[in-house]
C-alpha cells in the first residue's frame, strides 16, 4: 500500500492530526451511521455500525482499486482498504463511546468488516439552507453537507451517486444484561475531523433476542468545548447548521417505560 493511500484510509491518523488544533477547523471527512444493538442469551454483547461515507472521500479513497478494470468494486478489491480503516479506527475505540451507569465499557478488537460500493442511500440534498435547487455536488457546500447528513432532502430525486460503506461488529469485553440500566453510546470524532450524524431510516436498531420492553431512545449530544467553538463559527458565518447534531448523538437503551 503506497503512503498516500496509509495516510488516506487510515481515517484516525487524520483525527491525530485534527488534535493539534489546525485541522479540527472543520471536518474533513462525513458519515451516515446506523448501529444494531446485538442481543444474545438474554445480555448486550456488542455493536454492529455501517458507516457510509460521503461522496468526495469515497471517489478518492477508491482510486486506483479496481484491479480487473470491470467498473465494480468488489468486496475483495476493497478488502485492504477495509482492514486499513479498520487498523486505524481501531486505536481510538472505533470513535465510540459505550457507557454503563456512567462507567465506560471496553471492546474487543473487530474481526468482522467489510467495505462495499453502493448506492448512496441518503436522499438527493437540497443546495445550501433557503435554496429550491438541488445541489448536484452533495459535498461541494456545507449546504448540501447539511443536507446529506440530516437527510433534510427530495426523496424522489435520489441520486444515483455510489460512495463507499463499512460495516463491522465490535463485541463487548464483558456482556451487559438485556435490562441493565443506563447502557449508553455515541459515535463521534472529538476533534472534528470527522463528522458522524445519524442514517436517515432506522438508524438504531435492537437486534432478534432484545426484550420487547426496550427501545431506543436517541438524544442529541452535548457539544464539548471545541465543538462548541466550532460550532459558534459556523453559526457566525450564517449557514444555519445546527452542528451539535454533526458532531454525534447519543443512544439510551430504555426498558420497561424508564427513563
Amino acid at each position: 500500500m503506497s503512503l498516500r493511500r496509509a495516510a488516506l484510509t487510515l481515517l484516525a491518523a487524520g483525527a491525530l492530526a485534527g488534535s493539534s488544533g489546525s485541522a479540527s477547523a472543520h471536518p474533513h471527512v462525513w458519515v451516515k451511521v446506523d448501529t444494531t444493538v446485538i442481543y444474545e442469551k438474554g445480555a448486550i454483547v456488542g455493536l454492529k455500525q455501517r458507516w457510509v461515507f460521503d461522496e468526495v472521500y469515497s471517489a478518492f479513497a477508491i482510486e486506483g482499486l479496481d484491479k480487473n478494470n470491470d467498473g465494480v468494486f468488489s468486496r475483495e478489491e476493497l478488502q485492504e482498504l477495509a482492514k486499513a480503516n479498520m487498523e486505524g479506527i481501531s486505536q481510538f475505540n472505533y470513535f465510540t463511546t459505550v457507557r454503563l451507569g456512567g462507567a465506560p465499557l471496553k471492546f474487543e478488537a473487530s474481526t468482522d468488516f467489510y467495505l462495499e460500493h453502493i448506492v448512496d442511500p441518503n436522499p438527493q440534498p437540497k443546495g445550501p439552507p433557503g435554496s429550491t435547487t438541488a445541489d448536484p455536488k452533495p459535498s461541494s457546500t456545507l449546504g448540501g453537507i447539511w443536507s446529506w447528513m440530516t437527510g433534510d432532502g427530495d426523496t424522489k430525486k435520489a441520486q444515483q451517486t455510489k460512495v463507499l460503506a463499512l460495516t463491522f461488529t465490535v463485541r463487548l469485553q464483558q456482556p451487559v444484561l438485556a435490562e441493565a440500566d443506563g447502557f449508553s453510546f455515541l459515535t463521534r470524532d472529538p476533534t472534528s475531523y470527522i463528522a458522524f450524524g445519524l442514517a436517515a431510516a432506522e438508524p438504531v436498531k435492537l437486534s432478534p433476542g432484545a426484550p420487547k420492553t426496550c427501545r431506543a431512545r436517541i438524544d442529541e449530544a452535548e457539544m464539548d468545548p471545541e465543538a462548541k467553538r466550532l460550532g459558534e463559527a459556523f453559526a457566525g458565518a450564517g449557514d444555519g447548521i445546527r452542528w451539535s447534531q454533526l458532531l454525534g448523538s447519543s443512544v439510551s437503551i430504555v426498558c420497561d417505560g424508564k427513563s
